[in-house]
């Protein structure tokens, strides 16, 4: 049981290390948009 728990705990911070790399992902996609539509002049 204890092993379990282990690996759910694991498992759990990895999970919360994917979502906050998929906020950071956003992030820069958005950034790199802005900079895009400043270079070509979008709006």
């Amino acid at each position: 049981m204890e092993t379990q728990r282990a690996i759910v705990a694991e498992i759990d911070a990895e999970q919360v290390l994917v979502a906050s790399n998929s906020e950071l992902i956003r992030r820069m996609q958005a950034k790199v948009k802005a900079a895009i539509d400043r270079v070509w002049g979008a709006a």
